[in-house]
């Protein structure tokens, strides 16, 4: 009777780590893995609808994230998927502040995008290949959730040089609140060098992101590149500046019922979806074993009780 008991212990111990184990939270640190679009499923028009981002990778920057030391309260949620041709991104900004949208085409253009409300979102494919520095092969989007004069803006910039453009190979919009804005857009994986073709299950792309927000004293975009002077900078990770190999990564995941990058996938086994990250587990299956387990073992315990006590 008594291994008996220690049996049913051990199986307990075990059955209270796995679930432990498995149920734990997903780092939301710098390396996120970014979940798999169906087709169809996400509508570029600034309303989160139901279903529409579940499973996709999630990352808040703030000044808890960051570590950044001046007062602000601004916060920017992310949530990210990928199919075949597009990248999506959706970004919902709150802020206890009334949110400024001072810049302008203009300014995007003269390199003073990034000094009112705006994000800078920095990506590198990496093809195994360590760039050539100072002029890596990354692109920076930048955008804005509206503007003085016009509804969102969306550029991008080549490396580091001043080489900009609007950007009219995606597509972006947005609802603007006082204190809140919400910016759904993709961008083409065609628009990012050494991508084309690579875009499938467990390609990895080097990336970082830089929300930007007005200063409460300012009104309008003055001063070329005063930006410590115009708004506050939040960097969400690490690897600020040209060595692309120590950015953040994104690692693109596809469930095995999934066919990305015109590859058939023949596993069909059933397993659990983490809701928050889109990874799958053999949880399902563990518990299953686990609880028949002990099933097993308290009717043994039953029995040689019973029979303990007949004798």
């Amino acid at each position: 009777m008594k291994k008996a008991i220690s049996v049913i212990i051990a199986v307990i111990f075990v059955f209270c780590f796995v679930s432990t184990f498995a149920l734990a939270d997903v780092s939301k640190g710098e390396n996120v893995d970014v979940a798999l679009a169906a087709n169809g499923s996400i509508t570029i028009d600034g309303v989160m609808s139901a279903g529409e981002w579940d499973g996709a990778a999630q990352f808040t920057v703030d000044k808890d994230t960051t570590g950044f030391a001046d007062l602000t309260d601004l916060s920017v949620a992310y949530n990210l998927k990928w199919d075949e041709t597009y990248l999506y991104i959706c970004e919902e900004r709150t802020d206890t502040d009334p949110l400024k949208h001072i810049v302008t085409k203009e300014h995007f253009m003269s390199g003073q995008f990034y000094q009112g409300d705006a994000t800078l979102f920095f990506m590198w494919f990496d093809n195994g290949t360590p760039p050539a520095a100072p002029n890596p092969d990354f692109r920076d989007i930048q955008y804005a959730a509206s503007s003085p004069s016009e509804g969102p803006l969306y550029g991008i910039r080549v490396a580091e040089g001043d080489n900009r453009a609007l950007y009219t190979n995606g597509e972006i919009a947005s609802v603007v609140d006082a204190n809140k804005s919400v910016i759904e857009l993709k961008f083409k994986w065609s628009d990012l060098p050494n991508a084309a073709g690579n875009i499938k299950d467990g390609a990895k792309i080097q990336f970082y992101v830089c929300d930007t927000k007005t200063k409460n004293d300012v009104k309008e975009v003055v001063v070329w590149n005063d930006w410590e002077a115009q708004a506050y900078q939040l960097i969400w990770g690490k690897g600020l500046g040209v060595d692309v190999t120590d950015w953040n990564t994104m690692t693109l995941k596809a469930p095995a019922s999934s066919t990305p990058a015109s590859e058939t996938a023949t596993d069909e086994t059933v397993t659990d979806e983490n809701p928050e990250t889109g990874d799958t587990s053999d949880f399902g299956v563990i518990l299953l074993i686990v609880a028949s387990s002990l099933g097993i073992f308290t009717l043994i315990y039953t029995k040689n009780k019973r029979i303990a006590k007949e004798n």
